[in-house]
């Protein structure tokens, strides 16, 4: 004679429907882990793409700069190293982005000039470059000379 499930014995039965919990976990779980891949990878994305937008806005200010000054027989911030100008500049681009800092690179004195963080959280106006930027800066400065 055939059981049909409904019929089983109440072990057996127990034991189904602990495996059906156990399935049912492992599949939240994966489900779980899937979906915080997801959210990390959407917010990652989302920085970039951000940072992207804000690196063009920036590029279009001093575009917009370098222009005049051309037009004006004036040398360019970034090639004078007018580093309050260009502080000027960044601060405006970048205080509608918020955890963004940012500055200018010269090739010309392997410097990062106009330095900014606007939207910094601590106390006072965040003026000190840190020590990752230097290390970015150092390498691309090593890769504008080949």
């Amino acid at each position: 004679m055939i059981l049909t499930p409904w019929r089983w014995p109440l072990r057996r039965q127990i034991s189904a429907l602990g495996l059906m919990a156990l399935v049912t976990v492992v599949l939240a779980t994966v489900l779980a882990l899937q979906s915080l891949r997801q959210t990390e990878t959407a917010r990652v994305t989302e920085a970039l793409r951000q940072l992207n937008h804000t690196l063009g806005q920036l590029v279009k200010r001093y575009a917009y700069v370098h222009a005049s000054f051309s037009e004006r027989h004036m040398t360019d911030p970034l090639s004078s190293g007018d580093e309050q100008f260009l502080h000027s500049l960044t601060e405006a681009t970048l205080a509608g982005a918020p955890g963004i800092e940012g500055g200018f690179f010269s090739v010309q004195n392997g410097q990062l000039l106009g330095y900014a963080y606007p939207t910094y959280q601590g106390t006072g106006p965040e003026t000190d470059i840190p020590s990752d930027v230097d290390s970015a800066t150092d390498s691309a400065e090593r890769n504008s000379s080949l």
